[in-house]
């Protein structure tokens, strides 16, 4: 796992993101956890299975992002 901190449109980064792993073989499901604001789950070739979240917290007005992904 790990975490990147951004002052980027976090929305835009999510939407993009989708589509880059969709369109390349990536099949992506939203998370449901109410807990989360915002979150990408995906699997495909090579990965078992990952996820993309935006965190509950911010860092000095930056939006805090993690990434975790179980490797085939």
């Amino acid at each position: 796992m790990f975490s990147i901190a951004t002052g980027a449109d976090v929305d835009a980064l999510f939407t993009d993101w989708e589509e880059s792993l969709s369109s390349n073989g990536y099949p992506v499901t939203q998370g449901a956890d109410e807990f989360l604001n915002r979150s990408i789950e995906f699997s495909g070739p090579g990965i078992a299975n990952a996820k993309i979240i935006l965190a509950p917290t911010t860092h000095e007005g930056r939006s805090l992002i993690e990434f975790d992904a179980t490797l085939n």
